[in-house]
């Protein structure tokens, strides 16, 4: 009889360790369901992230947020395949170009301190850099400054003129940061936006030292296999994308957005508004931030990609609703798991179905043969990246096949429909404006910043 009570006794203890731990783990995850409708729909999300269930496979940190309330907060896959580490809401990820927004920040500061002016020439900071009497802050800003990688190379195009991404432009606000505060850039951003915000895993990657749970970063191979970047030097990306952060500390930042702890609700609105160039057309950039809608919607986010990494933040304003996913997975070349700019959307469009437009944000059109023959031919990157250039190469190809135009790069072969008479859209809502001067095609802007990649300009060369 003793025998069995304590037999019972240990079942009971156990039972109710397990019952401890179940309601431990699942408060870790935070998958905070609030119905269930919410259930379902983080059931669907659940589906696609079904290539990293159950196996050796990196993956993604997952956050949803609505009105303040977090609905879904739980890790994909796995942070470290060969410790079997799996990602969390506490993982650490490499931001890639989403830092951009936080070097935005730290110049909105500087402007609502009166510490600068957002139509401050370069020169007035940097005497003698090359042509910076020309480009503003604003212009550094919104990628409209003509630089292209190298701050020593000549302009691409008149400042103000069209927009071009560039992480040099960047990393020249960066350096601006740090000549008007007096503090590395850095420095400043703990001193002034993260410990603020309590954004106690958010910081700069340095080479020599190793942040408690990060992430192993991971490239896909054509033979299926996963190269880890562990070795990998990032910190030359500096303000343009060296920051590295968790799921729960960007949940704060968004969280921040909405409030007047950083900046003046007046002076954030200019880092989410459409930029207007000198001919008063705008783009879909603001300071850091993409600007455009999703079905209807309008949408601020921003995606990074750097090596090993991929990130996406996704933000609907007017629904305060937030979808984050941090990668570790690289983004080229494409590999069984969506870019986290393609999955943030899928989940925005799983929660917002209500919400947003039941028609798509592209309607294909048909254009005479004659016009899409006279976009055939061979085009060159001019302000690619060097990842960009080694994943799809330096040239690529437009063709017609019955009437339809395609790209062909390493990458493969991708269908381009017209929406327009010169703008063309791909299946994940990117875009091609071809760029025609005196009848004659001269080139083309690639823009894929639906996903959060790159405006990347392509010279036609044949």
């Amino acid at each position: 009889m003793k025998n069995s009570e304590t037999k019972n006794s240990r079942l009971t203890k156990r039972l109710i360790y397990t019952i401890i731990y179940a309601c431990l783990f699942i408060s870790g995850l935070q998958v905070m369901a609030q119905d269930n409708d919410s259930i379902g729909k983080s059931g669907q999300v659940n589906k696609l992230f079904e290539c990293t269930i159950n196996k050796p496979f990196p993956g993604a940190s997952v956050i949803v947020i609505h009105h303040g309330k977090i609905l879904l907060n739980i890790g994909y896959g796995l942070a470290n395949i060969e410790k079997s580490e799996p990602n969390t809401p506490l993982t650490v990820f490499r931001l890639g170009s989403v830092t951009k927004q936080f070097t935005a920040m730290a110049i909105l500061q500087l402007y609502d301190k009166q510490m600068l002016q957002i139509n401050d020439y370069a020169e007035k900071y940097f005497p003698g850099t090359l042509n910076g009497n020309k480009i503003t802050i604003k212009n550094l800003l919104t990628h409209t400054s003509g630089i292209t990688e190298s701050l020593d190379a000549e302009l691409a195009f008149t400042p103000g003129t069209q927009i071009s991404y560039s992480n040099a432009g960047y990393n020249l606000l960066g350096k601006i940061i740090e000549k008007v505060s007096g503090m590395s850039y850095e420095k400043y951003l703990q001193e002034n936006i993260f410990q603020p915000l309590g954004m106690n895993n958010t910081g700069y990657e340095h080479r020599d030292i190793k942040v408690k749970n990060s992430a192993t970063g991971y490239i896909f191979s054509d033979n299926g296999s996963y190269t880890d970047t562990e070795e990998a030097d990032v910190s030359g990306a500096f303000s343009a994308g060296a920051l590295y952060s968790t799921a729960e500390d960007m949940f704060r930042w968004d969280q921040a957005l909405y409030t007047e702890k950083l900046v003046k609700a007046s002076t954030l609105n200019q880092a989410f508004s459409q930029a207007t160039l000198n001919d008063g057309s705008t783009i879909k950039y603001g300071f850091g931030w993409m600007v455009s809608q999703l079905r209807g919607l309008k949408e601020v986010g921003h995606g990074g990609d750097i090596t090993g990494f991929n990130s996406y933040i996704a933000r609907y304003p007017d629904e305060q609703f937030t979808v984050i996913v941090l990668s570790n997975i690289e983004m080229r070349p494409p590999g069984p798991l969506p870019d986290a700019g393609i999955l943030a959307h899928k989940i925005a469009e799983i929660y917002l179905a209500d919400k947003i437009s039941a028609s798509k944000d592209h309607v294909a059109i048909s254009l005479d043969p004659k016009i899409l023959d006279s976009y055939m031919g061979q085009y060159k990157w001019i302000n690619a990246s060097k990842s960009w250039i080694e994943a799809s190469g330096e040239f690529f190809t437009v063709y017609k096949k019955n009437d339809q135009l395609f790209c062909q790069s390493r990458v493969g072969d991708i269908e381009i429909s017209a929406e327009e008479e010169n703008q063309f859209f791909m299946k994940d809502n990117s875009t091609i404006k071809f760029l025609i001067e005196k009848e004659k095609v001269t080139g083309m802007v690639f823009d894929a910043m639906g996903l959060g990649v790159v405006i990347v300009n392509a010279q036609k060369v044949n």
